[in-house]
């Protein structure tokens, strides 16, 4: 096998699908599409933008289909890629788009492999010709059938595109690069009518007409911009392009045409994509003479009244099923769903002669709008139906309702991955906003979920309740913890215990964080401090070990939960009724409840915190399954802004799927915040990570601001500096000194040039971690500030000791330099800058600036900006040299 991975990008994957399944077993394989196939052995990335990523890898090949729908700068990216890695680029484009594709590229790039395929024939896709033999059992040939066509089937296509990618580079595109062009279509074309013979000779049942010269699909190519001579063909009236043929000469079409077995393909169903689009575009047969006069009145008056009409009753029922969403009446929104797509199916199907009455008087154009609109809104309502109809499911198997869960729960996944698949659909056409997070995350988990809902055997998550009034770098503090188990999609239990349980019951030694036994004076690690790494999905799988370790419980993933997250959901459902203490809990008072109860009486091992968050959540999920009636997308947003700003996080034991939610940050993973690194830029990172160490809430009393100025100089050196303003509001318990354990997060290989508290610089010294030297009798810390630095994931981490006194105010400035020295003599560079928000820190204000030399001007972005720092973000700035 290929050590190094190769990577596939195709929009549709009909290629892309066809060469993974082709290359699996030989090579590593990256596989960007907005299809993902159903093959193991793949690393899959959703085409989820209009312009596909590059997963940063060093790779062997890169497969780029339909290059034509991507702008010429991203043509160029994957260029430079290619040539940083020293890989083989091949770009694989149909016959009948090369003449906008030699356009784009012309004199821009070399190199490179270019395929030219023609007609793909495969069991789902079919040319013209082929797909009228089946679907109707007759053959249209237009004018005299001498046009040429260019059939070959998708097997012939896959096998030559390898063997194109692994050819040395030969030929010529022009005179002006250096880049091997290869065709994938017949040498000696067959003419329409030679083509519609095979066709016949193998069914003898297809019927030929001639018909007269006209266009008979809507947007039909021309094929007088498509001409032979002396193996090459024209892309453009002057441009000729000579190309090698990996098909023989004499291509076995006729025999490939008798083994398609056309006649047994007669009468199945179609769907849109059955039609060959690299040939044709889509379009309507014209209606037969005889109809025509028959319903002339009808196409005259009637279809656009009755269109009208429909379309009307159908986003009336749709605006009807957003508002009973809204008022949590899922049933009748499903019923209203339900009669919406009856109303736009009824208008489809009488705006069709309306269409066909536009075209004949000129108006179809004036029709389009109309038409797009009704097709929106049919997609509309049936996403709506069955998402409305999945959730409904969903539900039923996980609360036990269900007497066929398996059957059920593939049901409702089906239902799903279809109102997703439409979600896309008008996504890519722009009649659609982006998904939000949790569609992304249902398109991207989807296929894991029969296992993550314990069908292949029960599932336990560790779920860690993270009290972020008193910050730690995971989130909060593990006060309790609770376990959530599924049995064949049903949740069969969900208990809460204290953290004290659990770690009252540790034999044995686990040497803690350095921190941790240095200034809070634990020799050993405990549950309660598992969260302290700056990578929540570490930090999981240390507090998984520790479960394991204290209690012998095993768990499947971990599920991080803190304060705000709890306050968001309440703030939504309302107020919540705690019989057990005859309290009603809101959003406003949930921490002053949850902090006098834990406080009250309390003991390491007592159950006060345990039982009042067990009413608590009981209380929670007996209102979300009795109330039929609650705000449904207000829930979900709350959930889904939950995650974006990392008060809601997952990880799990399961590599593939953790690599999943890293990749997409759902785990607050530094591998899923490096984002790979972008040729000619200046890539800088920022991450602010504290944990409150005073045994107290100080943490929930302080206010913070980050002013953050980064200078590229003259001779390309890039420095920056890191100013955090802390007040401390409170003065007495449940605060109290902010004894803060600050650390940040850099590029690799930065180094700090200087720190210093209130304008004072600090002499740094290395920090002391060996246990042995600071917890020997007699030790004296050294003067100065302790700095510990290490290397994690590609970053540089420094960390160290903060004191904000009670009722005071720190400054602390940080003062860095990149390893990194970017070259000023490209035309254009970029300053890409990604912030690493902390699990549980509420938003605070962040300014940045950035000054650069004289001769640099930015095409793109700004040199400051200020913003409520909330989620992770990325900055970035173009420029370009002046003249």
């Amino acid at each position: 096998m290929n050590p190094l991975p190769s990577l596939i990008v195709d929009k549709k994957g009909i290629i892309g699908e066809a060469i993974c399944q082709k290359l699996v077993l030989k090579s590593l394989i990256v596989y960007v599409s907005q299809r993902k196939p159903k093959l193991d052995g793949i690393f899959f990335v959703a085409y989820d933008r209009d312009v596909p990523v590059i997963p940063d890898n060093i790779y062997s090949h890169i497969f780029v289909v339909d290059p034509d729908n991507i702008n010429k700068k991203h043509l160029l990216e994957f260029l430079k890629k290619a040539k940083k890695d020293d890989s083989s680029l091949v770009f694989i484009i149909s016959l009948f788009k090369t003449n906008s594709f030699y356009k784009k590229v012309k004199v821009q790039l070399g190199g490179l492999k270019v395929v030219v395929f023609g007609d793909i024939v495969s069991k789902n896709t079919y040319p013209l010709l082929i797909y009228d033999a089946i679907k109707f059992g007759r053959i249209e040939v237009e004018g005299d059938g001498l046009s040429k066509t260019y059939p070959v089937f998708l097997e012939d296509v896959v096998s030559g595109i390898i063997e194109a990618a692994f050819a040395p580079l030969s030929g010529a595109f022009d005179k002006n690069t250096k880049s091997s062009i290869f065709y994938l279509f017949p040498k000696y074309p067959p003419t329409e009518l030679s083509l519609a013979r095979q066709i016949q000779k193998a069914n003898p049942s297809v019927k030929i007409d001639f018909i007269r010269s006209h266009s008979r699909h809507s947007g039909e190519r021309s094929d007088s911009k498509i001409s032979q001579n002396d193996g090459g063909f024209w892309t453009s009236q002057n441009d000729k392009v000579n190309g090698k043929y990996l098909l023989p000469d004499n291509y076995p079409l006729e025999k490939k045409i008798r083994e398609l077995n056309i006649e047994g393909l007669m009468g199945r169903n179609f769907n849109k994509d059955s039609f060959n689009t690299n040939t044709y575009a889509k379009g309507t047969k014209l209606l037969s003479f005889r109809i025509f006069l028959l319903g002339l009145f009808f196409l005259l008056i009637l279809p656009l009244i009755s269109t009208l009409i429909f379309s009307f009753l159908g986003f009336l029922m749709l605006g009807n099923t957003k508002s009973t969403i809204e008022k949590g009446d899922l049933s009748s929104a499903q019923k209203s769903a339900s009669v919406a797509k009856i109303f736009f199916s009824l208008a489809k199907k009488t705006s069709e002669p309306l269409l066909a009455e536009g075209r004949i008087i000129g108006q179809e154009n004036n029709l389009t709008p109309i038409i797009k609109n009704i097709n929106l809104g049919y997609d509309l309502s049936q996403i709506s139906k069955d998402v409305l109809s999945a959730s409904e499911t969903f539900s039923e198997v996980f609360m036990g309702k269900s007497k066929k869960t398996k059957e059920d729960f593939k049901d409702a996944s089906d239902l799903l991955k279809n109102a997703i698949t439409i979600f896309r659909k008008l996504e890519a056409e722009g009649g659609f906003p982006s998904v939000d997070r949790l569609i992304k995350i249902a398109e991207n988990t989807i296929d894991y979920m029969p296992n993550l809902f314990g069908f292949n055997g029960k599932r336990v998550y560790l779920v860690l309740f993270q009290n972020n009034m008193e910050l730690r770098p995971g989130g909060g503090f593990i006060g309790s913890y609770g376990l959530l188990t599924f049995d064949a999609g049903k949740m069969v239990d969900f208990s809460i215990h204290d953290v004290y349980d659990a770690d009252g019951q540790l034999r044995g030694h686990v040497e803690p964080p350095y921190p941790i036994r240095r200034y809070l004076e634990k020799v050993h690690w405990y549950l309660r401090d598992s969260n302290f790494d700056v990578d929540f999905a570490k930090g999981a799988s240390s507090s998984a070990i520790l479960l394991n370790a204290e209690t012998g419980q095993m768990v499947d993933g971990v599920i991080g939960i803190d304060v705000s997250f709890v306050k968001s959901i309440l703030a939504v459902i309302g107020s919540v009724y705690v019989a057990d203490y005859k309290e009603t809990v809101t959003s406003s008072n949930l921490y002053e409840l949850t902090q006098f109860h834990a406080e009250k009486n309390f003991f390491p091992g007592s159950r006060q915190k345990k039982d009042f968050l067990r009413s608590l959540f009981s209380a929670m999920q007996l209102k979300l399954s009795a109330n039929n009636n609650l705000p449904y997308l207000e829930i979900a947003k709350s959930v889904d802004d939950s995650i974006d700003q990392k008060h809601l996080l997952f990880a799990f034991s399961d590599k593939n799927l953790q690599d999943l939610f890293s990749i997409n940050n759902w785990s607050s993973s530094l591998l899923g915040a490096q984002g790979g690194t972008v040729s000619n830029s200046i890539n800088d990172f920022l991450g602010i990570n504290e944990a409150n160490l005073g045994a107290n809430k100080a943490n929930y009393f302080v206010k913070r601001n980050v002013y953050h100025n980064v200078r590229i100089k003259e001779d390309g050196n890039v420095t920056g500096e890191v100013k955090i303003n802390y007040a401390n509001t409170s003065n007495k318990w449940p605060g109290g000194d902010y004894v803060n354990y600050l650390r940040i997060i850099l590029p690799f290989d930065t180094a700090i040039s200087s720190i210093s508290f209130d304008g004072f610089s600090q002499e740094i010294v290395p920090a002391i971690t060996d246990p042995l030297i600071y917890e020997a009798k007699g030790f004296i810390a050294p003067l100065g500030l302790e700095l510990e630095k290490y290397e994690q994931s590609g970053k540089t981490i420094y960390g160290f000791l903060v004191n904000v006194k009670a009722g005071k105010s720190k400054s602390i400035k940080i003062e860095y330099v990149l390893s990194q020295k970017i070259s000023l003599e490209p035309q254009t560079f970029s300053y890409l800058l990604r912030i690493f928000k902390q699990p549980g820190i509420d938003s605070y204000p962040y300014s940045f600036s950035l000054t650069y030399p004289k001769s640099l001007r930015i095409i793109r972005g700004s040199s400051s900006s200020s913003l409520d720092l909330a989620t992770d973000k990325e900055l970035k700035i173009d420029f370009v040299q002046k003249n």
